[in-house]
């Protein structure tokens, strides 16, 4: 069960941004595995120096549609640069699971996701991760397949859903009932990220009551 309080890293592709990684589409942050494994590491250890509790791993697109030739021993890669990083600090490696496609773009969700997002909740799970991040998830149905199969694995699953930058692909009444659901599936905490900071407290009003940790993250 997650503690009362957790810190979660910063975002990698920022990071990688800043410190002169590109990071070009489709794999974006994930190209950083290829081509400067070294800096991934840096950054996992300088968040772990920050203060940091919870390391995930940067896997956001080392999916198989994007890297169909090396997806796994990509996602095994990033899960060991984060050990390595964190190493001789406290903390949990969390696995981060994506949307397959855009995530502010709900409209291009596949329509049966299920066995693409089951690969890498296994593949991450085989690679050594504490627990699983399903995160930046605007659309409910593959929110709440990856879910699944992320809580199949056996492993302690967290969920984060996104309204987006605009707040307008969740309203407050879907991300509830989609953290409902996913309370009744198993989750051990749920999250909202990656929307306007001055509208994070309303979103986690609706997250209070529901008996599970919460939190958000930018």
């Amino acid at each position: 069960m997650a503690s009362p309080l957790q810190i979660l890293d910063g975002p990698m592709g920022t990071e990688l941004n800043a410190r002169g990684v590109p990071t070009p589409l489709p794999g974006w942050s994930a190209h950083a595995l290829q081509t400067n494994p070294e800096i991934v590491q840096e950054v996992h250890r300088d968040y772990a120096r920050a203060g940091a509790t919870i390391h995930t791993t940067n896997t956001f697109r080392t999916h198989a549609r994007q890297f169909p030739d090396n997806w796994q021993s990509l996602t095994t890669q990033a899960v060991d640069l984060a050990r390595a990083g964190i190493e001789g600090f406290a903390g949990q490696v969390a696995g981060s699971m994506s949307p397959l496609e855009d995530c502010y773009r709900p409209d291009l969700s596949p329509a049966k996701p299920r066995l693409e997002h089951r690969a890498m909740a296994r593949s991450l799970a085989e690679s050594g991760v504490d627990l699983l991040l399903v995160e930046t998830f605007s659309h409910r149905g593959e929110a709440l397949i990856a879910t699944q199969e992320a809580i199949d694995t056996g492993l302690p699953t967290w969920l984060s859903l996104t309204a987006g930058p605009e707040t307008n692909l969740l309203s407050m009444e879907e991300i509830r009932s989609t953290a409902e659901h996913a309370v009744r599936l198993g989750i051990e905490a749920i999250m909202v990220n990656c929307i306007p900071a001055v509208a994070v407290d309303q979103y986690l009003e609706v997250l209070r009551d529901l008996e599970i940790a919460f939190g958000a993250y930018g």
